[in-house]
């Protein structure tokens, strides 16, 4: 670039630039699987839980050429996200806690990572193990 264009530029650093305000969709699969990420590195998550409802859904949906994240719901509405997350948790927990954390921290990345502020996020405690390397399919 000579001397010239660089004087060009200096003048007028926005001329000529059209401010475009992009709309961004994530599906309801991608923000699940961030969310899930986040939950299971949580100190006294075993694991998320998949209902029976979940695999019904997955068989369905698998056929259809769709992909869900069993253990945790998602449902964008107008103005807010609604997250629901189905775990099975370590036994010795302390639950209220855990409950808060996980809510804190999906929070924490809903807004850091996709700038949402108004997200309400459930946690449900479905089953609960004596170790992390205990089956999910052995009895609760």
């Amino acid at each position: 670039m000579n001397q010239h264009d660089k004087d060009l530029l200096s003048q007028a650093p926005n001329e000529g630039l059209v401010d475009v305000e992009a709309k961004i969709n994530l599906s309801d699969n991608v923000i699940a699987t961030m969310v899930g990420k986040v939950v299971t590195a949580i100190d006294g998550v075993h694991s998320l839980n998949v209902r029976f409802y979940d695999n019904v859904v997955d068989g369905i949906s698998s056929k259809l050429g769709q992909k869900r994240k069993p253990g945790i719901t998602v449902k964008q509405k107008k103005d807010k996200i609604e997250i629901t997350i189905y775990l099975n948790v370590l036994f010795g927990s302390n639950i209220k806690k855990l409950a808060e954390t996980v809510q804190e921290k999906v929070d924490d990345m809903l807004v850091n990572m996709l700038d949402v502020h108004n997200a309400i996020i459930n946690v449900s405690m479905e089953g609960m193990y004596a170790s992390k390397e205990e089956s999910k399919t052995d009895e609760k």
